[in-house]
């Protein structure tokens, strides 16, 4: 009896050692353990962009209408930044789904029976039902931290593909005008 107590004890004990998670290794330490031996040459380096997020209305910086109308009518009229939107939309309310679990649910149900319930089986009743999950594990926070992660995340999808858009609709722009003043030149060239 006494051997079957300590291999119970034993077992528990595991399997709340099994509970444990560990944390994620840092990143620091995963590039380093990943190309330890790297050496990067000094001429491929270079020096990065300016850190922080691309201002929204960089565009206007350009002080061109043309360029700021394109821009307007790329942004009214592009399927994917309304799919980006609709995901952010969608993330959203499953953040708020996930956040709701926290919280006690209460719910109503009534039913009146006779004629009017539609299967004439005269059931009559009220019913309250309260369900709220206790987050002893933690699963239920986690569920609500990992939709604010995908809330975030498309967020900045969708703020990634109005600037991609922006900055695409300006590299066509500035293509154009390279063109057209080449071929200026060209006309110009067979003139003289």
């Amino acid at each position: 009896m006494r051997a079957l107590r300590s291999i119970m004890a034993v077992a528990v004990a595991a399997a709340l050692a099994a509970c444990a998670l560990k944390s994620p290794p840092e990143r620091d330490e995963l590039a380093k353990e990943a190309a330890a031996n790297r050496q990067v040459p000094q001429k491929w380096t270079a020096p990065g962009g300016a850190p922080g997020a691309v201002a929204d209305g960089w565009l206007a910086s350009f002080s061109d209408p043309q360029l700021d109308e394109l821009a307007r009518e790329a942004f009214a009229y592009n399927p994917d930044l309304r799919i980006a939107a609709a995901r952010v939309e969608q993330a959203a309310a499953y953040q708020k789904v996930a956040g709701a679990i926290l919280y006690p649910q209460v719910n109503l149900l009534a039913r009146g029976g006779g004629k009017m319930s539609g299967d004439a089986s005269g059931l009559q009743g009220i019913g309250v039902f309260v369900n709220w999950e206790l987050d002893l594990w933690g699963r239920v926070r986690s569920g609500a931290a990992a939709a604010e992660s995908q809330y975030v995340s498309a967020a900045l999808d969708n703020q990634y593909a109005r600037q991609s858009i922006a900055a695409q609709v300006a590299k066509g722009w500035f293509l154009a005008t390279e063109a057209r003043m080449q071929k200026a030149l060209a006309e110009e060239t067979v003139r003289a």
